[in-house]
């Protein structure tokens, strides 16, 4: 499994990991998805774009999985996967 979830009292986190920075932000998707509907299969599927991007590599990644909930808040749909196809140079903070 490429990731991790991380129980805390107050919270949940997640640690995701790939063999390139595209397989690490799409394990983090695929671990938001498992945090939020845990193993269920999708009853449909949809393909979307959706650009994100931040100051640095931390904030994109943020803007990555806040883009999965607002798409989770706004629509009803759970993102369960994502493929990454082009990344900027971000520096890492």
């Amino acid at each position: 499994m490429p990731f991790e979830i991380l129980e805390h009292p107050a919270d949940v986190g997640l640690r995701a990991s790939g063999s390139s920075l595209e397989e690490a932000l799409a394990a983090a998707v695929e671990a938001l998805s498992s945090i939020l509907v845990g193993d269920i299969e999708p009853s449909e599927s949809e393909l979307r774009r959706a650009n994100f991007a931040g100051d640095d590599l931390a904030h994109a990644v943020v803007m990555l999985l806040e883009e999965c909930l607002f798409l989770l808040d706004a629509e009803g749909m759970v993102v369960m996967g994502a493929s990454i196809r082009q990344l900027p140079s971000l520096p890492v903070s």
